[in-house]
């Protein structure tokens, strides 16, 4: 039963997500943590005629490292790209370059086998890629954010001049980015001023919680970094793996998103799972050259907020956590 519901949900991110056509050459990358989930998406490839490829490799060390060399060079020679891999190389140079030479790419970093079962992916991407469209224009279009939650966070978010990005898990189009099934839009902040606390998750913080937060960690921010940690146990294995990758900008506040799936109400610790909870808000700390600004990090970590309420000069968009925005894409579950 459980490959039957994986190979429909392979299958919706080969017809619909990446609309793979007949001859497009598909690279799958994984590592020997997700291989039945690159299995069903290779099956799922050659049913629609792809020439597919799948490509195993050491998992990384942390989410952002350069995938081997090998990888990079045939990434650019692909028309699309899926990653089910244990660490995410979304924000990597690998990824950067495919992009600019036209690959399609799907980020499925951090998932699980249930990720092809049940919840996100079972919304209609094309229902919602208004929303995400809107929200990221709303974005790109706007100069200041105000943040805060009742955790404690009260941020003010430069982002004049910087592109809104949309992660509708549609990538039909040459160059065309996104997580599945992750539904959000987000934007590179210029600069970031205040208190976060991340009351969430942190998938990247991968344990025997998956990364889901028993209790909330306290982010000072000024000038665009983070230059204090506070909270317990997850606080301190945070900060430890900054400590670790000795580069002053893993502390960059990169990415400010919105998670815009409506199937995802449960944080998992699953990067692809919770960066699109319905209603919730990540940031990106570390790389954002991959998303419209200028910093290369040597990691990129993401941190999500619970019921947030967030304005874009002074225009409501969420309120405790509810999606104030109508796209006219219906009702949501």
């Amino acid at each position: 039963m459980n490959a039957m519901l994986m190979a429909k949900g392979a299958e919706k991110i080969i017809r619909r997500c990446v609309k793979a056509r007949e001859s497009e050459k598909l690279l799958i990358i994984t590592d020997p943590t997700l291989i039945s989930v690159a299995e069903a998406l290779s099956a799922a490839g050659e049913t629609a005629g792809c020439e597919t490829v799948v490509s195993i490799m050491r998992p990384r060390e942390w989410d952002g490292e350069e995938p081997p060399a090998v990888i990079t060079g045939a990434m650019a020679a692909a028309d699309i790209v899926i990653f089910p891999t244990m660490r995410d190389i979304a924000h990597t140079a690998a990824t950067k370059n495919a992009l600019k030479q036209g690959t399609r790419i799907v980020s499925m970093a951090g998932c699980a086998p249930e990720i092809l079962m049940e919840g996100g992916i079972e919304e209609d991407f094309d229902r919602m890629k208004p929303l995400c469209d809107l929200v990221a224009e709303m974005l790109g279009d706007g100069s200041e954010v105000r943040l805060t939650n009742p955790a404690g966070t009260d941020v003010v978010i430069n982002i004049q001049g910087r592109p809104g990005n949309s992660h509708c898990c549609v990538a039909d189009k040459p160059g065309i980015f996104t997580g599945v099934p992750n539904i959000e839009a987000n934007i590179a902040p210029v600069n970031v001023e205040g208190t976060i606390v991340i009351d969430g998750s942190v998938p990247n913080l991968r344990g025997a919680e998956r990364g889901v937060l028993r209790e909330p960690i306290k982010l000072t921010v000024k000038n665009g970094s983070v230059v204090a940690v506070e909270g317990g146990t997850d606080a301190r294995n945070l900060d430890t793996l900054w400590n670790a990758q000795k580069d002053p900008s893993v502390y960059h506040v990169a990415q400010l998103a919105l998670g815009l799936n409506p199937r995802i109400r449960t944080l998992t610790g699953l990067i692809v799972n919770d960066h699109g909870a319905w209603g919730t808000v990540h940031f990106g700390i570390g790389t954002s050259a991959n998303l419209g600004g200028h910093v290369k990090a040597k990691g990129h970590i993401d941190g999500i907020l619970r019921r947030p309420t967030l304005s874009i000069d002074g225009k409501p968009v969420l309120a405790d956590g509810h999606v104030l925005v109508d796209a006219g894409t219906g009702e949501y579950p």
